[in-house]
């Protein structure tokens, strides 16, 4: 369990295979970035499953090299061959600025900060209920990247929830 942290609850960042499983995230500012800042070496190839993500909406202010951020449940942010399954995701919305796209699964790309476009990610069976602004957000950047059978109502772009 992580929670009411001024940050993440959990931050992947600049590395490479693990499971991570089994967790509750809340009340962070984001719940768990998978991040990819272009350190040696590509992020990802994790599998992310059976976690509960919610409400991580506390305002983090920009600091160093982190922008300021909230309301992310799941951030894959330039990470390669990494799955999301069976999450349960729900109410995540920003409780302040943030200069990255807030919802219940974030995925874009790093390049402008070093990292890399997200590749050969799925996305699947993922419970995915009242985030704002949406319950998943792609930037569309990459390539390989799927969404299939995630239970949601809204998505950009359109049609990422069954």
């Amino acid at each position: 369990v992580s929670y009411r942290n001024l940050g993440e609850g959990l931050l992947f960042r600049d590395s490479q295979g693990g499971k991570i499983f089994d967790n509750k995230f809340y009340g962070n500012c984001a719940g768990l970035p998978l991040l990819d800042t272009g350190a040696p070496g590509i992020g990802g190839n994790v599998r992310v499953y059976d976690n509960r993500v919610q409400a991580n909406n506390k305002a983090c202010p920009g600091s160093g090299d982190a922008p300021p951020f909230s309301g992310i449940g799941i951030g894959i942010l330039g990470d390669t061959g990494t799955r999301v399954e069976d999450n349960r995701i729900s109410d995540q919305a920003a409780g302040g600025p943030s200069a990255l796209p807030g919802g219940g699964i974030v995925m874009i790309d790093t390049t402008g900060f070093g990292g890399t476009a997200p590749t050969n990610n799925r996305i699947s069976d993922n419970r995915i209920k009242h985030n704002s602004p949406v319950d998943i957000f792609s930037d569309g950047s990459g390539s390989g990247n799927g969404f299939r059978s995630n239970r949601c109502a809204s998505s950009v772009p359109g049609g990422l929830c069954s």
